[in-house]
């Protein structure tokens, strides 16, 4: 796959993610993440992505939101953009994912080391704000061992999780076993 078109998918994906937010910040944690995952799996990042972003997988969620995956390079409103929704306010915001996405492939693309989202391993939903707890209440760990990382101090868009301690327990089960 083309470097742009890899940068395409990325910028899509992350749309798909977290939508048309302010900052790309967080874009370039999730890219981090499934590049570390195609690396570990020896397979492309495009294939990484696609398996794990729910909108690829999902014909429900790309029927409810087409318009994602008619996002172009040159920034033109998307076919099935919302209506009432004005494209000229998240225009920007979109070419600066883009821009992002075209650093990142070369980053990846280099060999360089992904480590932006510290130790965090995955990535999932978000829910409502509990101040009490430190992160919002449906954050729901892959596994009962999985650590909470909060990037940006926690006031993230999705949660990120540290899986190793739940590699680490189904070792140990299984070992046990034996």
């Amino acid at each position: 796959m083309s470097a742009a078109l890899l940068a395409l998918l990325l910028a899509q994906t992350c749309v798909a993610e977290i939508s048309l937010q302010p900052t790309p910040a967080e874009c370039v944690l999730m890219w981090d993440i499934n590049g570390r995952a195609a690396r570990a799996r020896e397979i492309p990042i495009e294939t990484q992505t696609r398996r794990f972003n729910a909108y690829w997988r999902s014909s429900k969620q790309r029927a409810q939101r087409p318009w994602i995956a008619r996002l172009q390079r040159s920034g033109s409103k998307p076919e099935g953009w919302p209506d009432g929704a004005l494209w000229e306010r998240n225009i920007d915001r979109w070419l600066l994912y883009l821009e992002r996405a075209d650093v990142f492939v070369v980053e990846f693309r280099s060999g360089a080391p992904l480590r932006r989202a510290g130790k965090a391993d995955t990535y999932g939903a978000r829910c409502d704000d509990d101040e009490q707890k430190g992160r919002y209440t449906c954050d729901v760990p892959p596994c009962p061992e999985a650590a909470f990382v909060p990037l940006f101090g926690g006031r993230t868009l999705q949660a990120y999780w540290d899986v190793g301690p739940c590699i680490v327990a189904r070792r140990a089960a299984r070992d046990a076993k034996r």
